[in-house]
C-alpha cells in the first residue's frame, strides 16, 4: 500500500500509522483534542474508484442526523484526502455513530436524493483544490459508481474500531461480545477479496451455458478467495444485500451450481475445523449476522453444511 504524503516533517513526527495504513492520528498534547486524516487512495485501486468511495462517504455523512456531527469539523484537502477534527470525546461518539449508521446504509442502500446531495457538497469542497479536470470527472459520477465502491467502504468501517483506540490512547475494557467480534472480524477480508468476491458471485448466478464460457475465469477467482475464512466468505456474502439474493435466488436455484458451491464451501469448513480453526470465530459470525451460536455449531458439529448455508441464507431473505 502507498503511504500518505505527508505536509511537513513536523505532521510526520506526530502521527501514527494504524495498520490499516490509511489513517493518520493527531492528538493535542493534553488529548483533549484530535484530528484524523483518512487516504482512500491506499485503500482503493484507481482514481475513479477514489472519487466514488470519498462520495459515498459524503452520502452518509451527509445522510446522518445533525446532532451525531456537532463539534465535528470535516475538511476536504483535495480528492483522496480529507480530515476530520474535533474534541476527544466527540469525534470518539462520531466515529461510533458513523461505523452504526454505515453499516446500515450499507445494508439497506443510499438513497439517490441523498447521493445527489452529497454530491452537490463534496464538489463545492473541492471547488478551490480541484482544476477543471478533476471537477469534471466528480460530476461525471454516477449513482451506480458510488454503488460499485461499496466493498471499498465495508473495508473501512470495519477499520474504525482500531482507529477509536488509536484516538483515546487508553485501555479499554473489552466486553465478550467485543472480543468475540474483534476475533472475527481480525479474520483476513481485503479489498481485493471482496471484488473477488462480487465477482465470483456475479459468475455463479449466471445461466448455466453463460457461465461455462467464463468458467475458467470463475475458477480463477475461486482459487484468489480461498484464502479467505469460510465464515468470513459467507459473513460478507450475506451482509451485501444485492450477493445475498444472487446466491438465495440463482445460485441456490441452481442444482449444477448450488451442489459445487456447498462441496466447496463444505471443504473449507471441514479443513477449518480439522486444524482447531473454526468454533473460536462462531459467536463473533453469530453475533454479526444476528443468528443463534447453538444453530451453527449443531451444524458444524455434524457436519451438514448445506442446511447450514439454507438456514442462513433462509434467516436473511425475509
Amino acid at each position: 500500500m502507498t503511504r500518505f504524503l505527508l505536509v511537513s516533517l513536523l505532521f510526520l513526527s506526530a502521527m501514527t500509522r494504524l495498520d490499516a495504513h490509511y489513517f493518520a492520528v493527531d492528538r493535542s498534547e493534553n488529548g483533549q483534542s484530535a484530528k484524523v486524516r483518512f487516504h482512500m487512495g491506499t485503500l482503493v485501486g484507481n482514481e475513479d474508484e477514489v472519487c466514488a468511495t470519498d462520495l459515498l462517504f459524503h452520502s452518509i455523512y451527509v445522510g446522518m442526523p445533525d446532532n451525531l456531527k456537532t463539534g465535528i469539523s470535516l475538511f476536504q484537502e483535495e480528492v483522496g484526502y480529507f480530515e476530520l477534527s474535533g474534541e476527544t470525546k466527540r469525534l470518539l461518539l462520531f466515529l461510533n455513530s458513523f461505523d452504526s449508521y454505515g453499516k446500515k446504509i450499507l445494508g439497506s442502500g443510499v438513497g439517490e436524493a441523498t447521493f445527489l446531495r452529497a454530491k452537490k457538497v463534496y464538489l463545492e469542497m473541492l471547488q478551490k483544490e480541484c482544476d477543471e479536470t478533476e471537477i469534471e470527472k466528480i460530476e461525471a459520477l454516477t449513482y451506480a459508481n458510488m454503488e460499485a465502491s461499496k466493498h471499498h467502504f465495508f473495508t473501512f468501517l470495519t477499520s474504525l474500531p482500531n482507529l477509536s483506540k488509536e484516538i483515546s490512547h487508553e485501555p479499554q475494557p473489552v466486553s465478550h461480545q467485543e472480543t468475540n467480534l474483534h476475533l472475527f472480524h481480525s479474520l483476513r477480508l481485503t479489498a481485493s477479496d471482496c471484488r473477488n468476491i462480487d465477482q465470483l458471485i456475479h459468475y455463479l448466478s449466471m445461466p448455466w451455458y453463460k457461465l461455462m464460457r467464463h468458467s475458467g475465469k470463475a475458477n480463477r477467482l475461486g482459487d484468489e478467495v480461498r484464502p479467505v475464512h469460510p465464515l468470513r466468505f459467507i459473513g460478507y456474502v450475506l451482509s451485501q444485500p444485492k450477493l445475498r439474493k444472487k446466491l438465495h435466488h440463482d445460485i441456490e436455484g441452481s442444482s449444477m451450481v448450488w451442489s459445487k458451491f456447498v462441496h466447496g464451501f463444505g471443504d473449507r469448513m471441514h479443513h477449518e475445523k480439522h486444524h482447531n480453526n473454526l468454533y473460536q470465530y462462531v459467536p463473533g459470525f453469530c453475533q454479526t449476522l444476528g443468528v443463534p451460536t447453538q444453530m451453527v455449531n449443531q451444524y458444524i458439529s455434524s457436519h451438514e453444511w448445506e442446511l447450514l448455508l439454507k438456514e442462513l441464507i433462509h434467516r436473511h431473505s425475509h
